[in-house]
């Protein structure tokens, strides 16, 4: 009787730790489930990720929040937009271009090709304290708003191709998109 008591309770304990390994198991899936991902997209890279963003404020012509249909640029300003690259797409040659759009509409107002960073053009600018400080490689578009903006409400979009993506864990085009992003006046 004592054998079977014995066996009775390795088992029930067996079972107790199996089921609270599972349980702890999900449990890690649940909080590592961007790690999970990351992992995942090295092995098979999409058609565009997020590795890219359109940073939420200019300097020039002066200190303006974007995404935000109240913050205003006025017609015929020379606005600089930054788009801020990651860390894990960190490579020699960038290329990529800024969409402007109606936000009203959906129209397409201009594509412009935006520089890297290492651009002698970027010697000029007056970057934000945030981007320089983070030391990210970055991109920007220098658009002069003319006439055709006038009255709209802007929406942004960028795309960031690499040249190579050979042993980065991404694949080679961003994609980021800021809507509402300003008001021209």
């Amino acid at each position: 009787m004592k054998n079977l008591f014995r066996l009775s309770a390795v088992v029930l304990i067996t079972g107790a730790i199996v089921s609270c390994s599972k349980s702890s198991d999900n449990l890690a899936g649940t909080d590592t489930g961007l790690s999970n991902a990351k992992m995942k997209r090295s092995r098979e890279a999409n058609a565009s990720e997020n590795w890219s963003t359109i940073y939420p404020a200019i300097t020039e012509p002066r200190p303006t929040p974007l995404g935000n249909p109240d913050s205003y640029l006025f017609t015929d300003d020379r606005a600089v937009f930054y788009v801020v690259i990651s860390q894990e797409a960190v490579s020699d040659a960038y290329t990529g271009t800024m969409d402007l759009t109606d936000d009203a509409t959906g129209n397409l107002i201009g594509t412009y090709t935006m520089l890297p960073h290492t651009d002698p053009a970027a010697a000029g600018l007056l970057v934000p304290e945030e981007i320089r400080q983070s030391q990210l490689p970055f991109m920007f578009a220098v658009i002069t708003l003319d006439s055709q903006y006038t009255g709209m409400t802007v929406s942004m979009q960028s795309t960031v191709q690499v040249q190579s993506t050979v042993g980065l864990p991404i694949s080679n085009i961003s994609q980021a998109w800021l809507p509402a992003a300003f008001t021209v006046q």
